[in-house]
């Protein structure tokens, strides 16, 4: 019995428009705040705040130079069994004459012949000694030092040949080992066939989609070429994305995406592909929709452009307190800092006679050194 898709289509097409519509007014916000509300709060919050950024930035510098001193110190002490003020008399000059004991250091090991044991890699021409790029290396020999490469990496170990994360990560090492002008996903086709034949996968699919979603998304071949169209935009990005990884169901739905936004004649587009469509930017918009919540809570940039002058001059007074307060916990900090390395600084029995330490031993442990 036959269906009658006309209201299955209408209520498709009214659902997906709702989500693309949501979709656009999210997308307006957040780059309303990339472009505008940020770079102009970053550009007041330092021309306002200058000075007190300069002496929170010097603060962190002395903190930062303090902690490579101490941690010297600590080094000396437990490894080296140095008591602490030598210890405190040596890291000082280590860092005011590093090239003093850069060379000492190479001096002790000028005798030790440097060398690399070629057994355990998985590459064979390089454990014969040869060099693993030689020209003469076939496209099957290439591909699998490439695949060897990719397992090594315990977070790509599991990964499946055939996902598009492979044949990006795949693509690239073979640019970056053999700098050739291939991209290596056309020896993997060669390599290995697909079901059908010797010609790789649905590439030329890949392509025809590419193509007509270039001649109707690219910003120079554009109806309205010059103006800004952040849904355009976003489209193409997902194209470039998706032919990249050679994602054809991905060209699809921003072919989809382009139809159901921009054309007045619905009733080609198969029900299938609007909802496909519907369902992919369902997703993104509660993405998106987190992020939004996130910035507007949290951020003081979000809209910073559009408040009023009473709400300038009360955000001007919360960052000057938190920036006051932060400084005031980094001078705390070093002012710890002076006081623990002028301790390290004497000798055993001048501590004992300022009754700062009971007694001037070696640290036997890394514990009883507390930094902080």
């Amino acid at each position: 019995m036959p269906v009658n898709e006309g209201p299955i289509r209408r209520a498709a097409i009214r659902k997906c428009r709702y989500i693309l519509d949501r979709f656009d007014e999210v997308m307006e916000d957040l780059n309303r705040y990339d472009s505008i509300d940020r770079p102009a709060y970053v550009a007041w919050y330092h021309g306002t705040f200058g000075s007190q950024l300069s002496e929170l930035q010097e603060l962190l510098e002395q903190i930062s130079y303090r902690e490579s001193v101490l941690a010297e110190i600590r080094r000396l002490c437990i490894w080296e069994r140095l008591p602490e003020h030598e210890a405190y008399r040596i890291a000082l000059d280590m860092h005011e004459h590093p090239e003093r004991y850069r060379q000492e250091y190479d001096a002790r090991h000028d005798d030790e012949e440097w060398s690399y044991d070629f057994s355990n890699d998985p590459d064979e021409e390089a454990a014969a000694g040869e060099d693993p790029w030689d020209d003469e290396l076939s496209a099957d020999q290439k591909a699998e030092y490439i695949i060897r490469l990719i397992r090594s990496q315990p977070w790509l170990y599991d990964i499946d040949e055939e996902s598009p994360e492979f044949l990006h990560v795949f693509n690239e090492l073979w640019r970056l080992v053999f700098g050739d002008g291939s991209s290596g996903a056309e020896q993997r086709d060669d390599r290995k066939p697909n079901d059908d034949g010797d010609q790789p996968q649905e590439t030329g699919r890949l392509k025809q989609l590419y193509r007509a979603l270039a001649k109707q998304l690219h910003p120079d071949l554009r109806e309205n070429a010059g103006k800004p169209d952040s849904s355009l935009d976003e489209l193409w990005f997902r194209a470039q994305q998706a032919y990249r990884d050679g994602d054809i169901e991905g060209l699809e739905v921003a072919r989809a995406g382009v139809e159901v936004r921009h054309a007045r004649d619905l009733s080609a587009l198969p029900v299938a592909d609007i909802l496909t469509v519907h369902r992919e930017y369902k997703l993104e918009l509660q993405a998106l929709r987190r992020r939004h919540r996130a910035l507007a809570k949290h951020d003081p940039a979000w809209k910073f452009t559009t408040i009023a002058a009473i709400e300038l001059e009360e955000l001007h007074a919360v960052v000057s307190d938190t920036l006051s307060a932060e400084a005031a916990d980094r001078r705390a900090r070093r002012d710890q800092m002076d006081a623990m390395l002028k301790t390290y600084s004497q000798p055993p029995h001048q501590r004992r006679s300022a009754g700062k330490s009971p007694r001037g031993r070696v640290p036997e442990s890394e514990d009883q050194l507390t930094l902080f």
